[in-house]
Parts: structure tokens; C-alpha cells; sequence
């Protein structure tokens, strides 16, 4: 009887969970993802269930910005966003970010766009194949 009991405990966990993943697929999902960095500055990911594109808050410096498909020129997907300002960078004056977005050429491909934000200049984008970590 014991035996039994074994054995039927990790099957009905197995058939929680699937019950769960079914809901999971079936339902919209939202993504916020916030980094906040010891220096005050902050980054938001924002991915709504009902759009397409998600967007990117950022607090740097004391100061605030946002990006959406329009300012980058392409879709932002819900997957990674970089932050990048070294200590010696004056992030008063710049300072830059990377997030991933569907390939303008291909949708069904994923891209780095790279964002350089300069004071007193439009953002600088620039769209490309990510990096590989190798």
C-alpha cells in the first residue's frame, strides 16, 4: 500500500501542472521586468498582453525616458534589456541600452537593437544580429 501511495503522489503533482501550463497557453500574458541599480538608475520592460511590442522605461540620472516600436523602429520583444553606464561614462551626458527586437527583415528572427542616448540628440539606433556569447 505504501508502494502505491509512492507512486500516485508524483503523478498527481504531473497532472497539476499540466493543468496549470493549459491554462498558462490559453490565457494573455503580461511581462514587467524592473532592474532598479544601486546608483538610483532603473530600467522597466513593459510588455502589455493586448499589443504586440512592448516598451522600455528608463530612469537615469534622475531622469526619465521611454521607448516604444516607434523611437527604436522595431518590435520590442519581452525577452532581454541591457542598461550600460560605467563608472567614468557621465551618464549626465550619455549613456546607452540593448534590448532584443524581431529582425526588420525577419519576424520570425531576433536582433539586438542598440541604443545610444546622447544629451541634446535623437537616440541613436542601430539594429543588427545579437552577439554571440562564445
Amino acid at each position: 500500500m505504501r508502494t502505491s501511495l509512492a507512486i500516485a503522489f508524483p503523478i498527481l503533482l504531473l497532472a497539476s501542472a499540466n493543468g496549470v501550463l493549459a491554462t498558462a497557453m490559453i490565457e494573455p500574458q503580461r511581462v514587467k521586468t524592473t532592474v532598479e541599480f544601486d546608483n538610483g538608475d532603473r530600467v522597466v520592460l513593459k510588455c502589455p498582453a493586448e499589443e504586440k511590442s512592448c516598451r522600455i522605461d528608463l530612469l537615469v540620472n534622475l531622469r526619465q525616458f521611454s521607448f516604444g516600436q516607434a523611437e527604436i523602429g522595431a518590435v520590442i520583444l519581452p525577452f532581454n534589456v541591457s542598461l550600460y553606464s560605467g563608472p567614468f561614462s557621465e551618464r549626465d551626458e550619455y549613456f546607452s541600452f540593448e534590448v532584443e527586437v524581431e529582425c526588420p527583415e525577419d519576424s520570425n528572427s531576433v536582433c539586438a537593437a542598440n541604443v545610444l542616448i546622447e544629451t541634446g540628440k535623437p537616440p541613436l539606433v542601430e539594429i543588427g544580429a545579437p552577439e554571440s556569447d562564445t
